[in-house]
């Protein structure tokens, strides 16, 4: 059984991934991470590159102990980071889970849960459960696939949209590993963009598909208004306001720069269904 440790800090994400792979019952090394991964199997480059920003993470944690100043804490980790990091530079993901197995130690496993107890106490990061993470996937998901089949939109509009919705589909498969910051940032980039791109406008009843089953099929809102109305709620999601607002409104007048997209993100958090308390 996984013990529980917060998943807002680098160690508490490594001991949960390793945890999983570990109780996971797969033949191989691909079949128990990419369960623990959440990620399909047969897409092996993507678990190998989650392999390689496990390792990553092994010296995360390191620096993340030295600047709460969590020396003792520190002490005990770096005995555990070469087996930790020989754990992962596996190369062959075919190996045999039995021959595996013995790499990923229990008290290696105890440490990275005492290390994230540590950083824990410091961390703002927001934590979102598997049913969020994967409601929005599958929403992106959807309306990447709608754009891209689409001829809604300009075709340069419609390429700037599909790469930031790329990159929302890449922070979301790096969550577990990589936590909140990464679709944070793609998030608040994805918004600042498309909030000045103007509105499309709404349909006219005439414009409307006479046939049932077409207008069935119908979306009676336009596709960059869904897109915008995705991502607005995936800053809702991860509590944007309460992390990253405040210092953007605290640093907005040295930085003239960011005065606009303060005022945007004002307008898509704050004042779209009234200021929030």
């Amino acid at each position: 059984m996984v013990a529980k440790v917060s998943l807002n800090n680098p160690a508490g994400r490594l001991y949960s991934i390793l945890s999983r792979a570990k109780t996971a019952g797969g033949a191989n090394v691909l079949s128990n991470f990419a369960s623990a991964f959440g990620t399909p199997p047969e897409n092996v480059p993507q678990i190998m590159l989650n392999f390689g920003l496990l390792g990553l993470t092994v010296d995360e944690i390191s620096e993340q102990l030295k600047r709460i100043n969590a020396m003792d804490t520190l002490d005990i980790y770096l005995e555990s980071v070469p087996s930790l990091k020989s754990a992962l530079s596996i190369q062959n993901l075919a190996t045999n889970w039995a021959g595996y197995k013995d790499l990923l130690r229990d008290d290696d496993l105890k440490t990275l849960q005492h290390c994230s107890k540590d950083l824990a106490k410091f961390s703002s990061e927001t934590v979102l459960s598997e049913e969020q993470l994967t409601d929005f996937k599958t929403k992106i998901d959807a309306l990447y696939e709608e754009l891209f089949q689409s001829t809604e939109l300009e075709p340069e509009l419609k390429r700037v949209v599909l790469e930031h919705l790329e990159s929302i589909r890449r922070a979301i498969d790096d969550y577990r590993i990589k936590g909140i910051r990464p679709l944070e940032e793609a998030l608040c980039v994805t918004a600042l963009t498309l909030h000045q791109v103007p509105s499309q406008p709404a349909e006219k009843e005439s414009d409307k598909p006479e046939k049932p089953e077409e207008a069935e099929t119908q979306k009676s809102e336009p596709l960059m208004e869904r897109v915008r109305g995705a991502i607005d709620d995936g800053l809702k999601m991860i509590n944007f306001i309460n992390l990253l607002y405040p210092w953007l409104v605290a640093v907005k007048h040295h930085y003239p720069q960011l005065k606009e997209g303060v005022e945007l993100i004002e307008k898509i958090l704050l004042f779209k269904n009234g200021p929030q308390v």
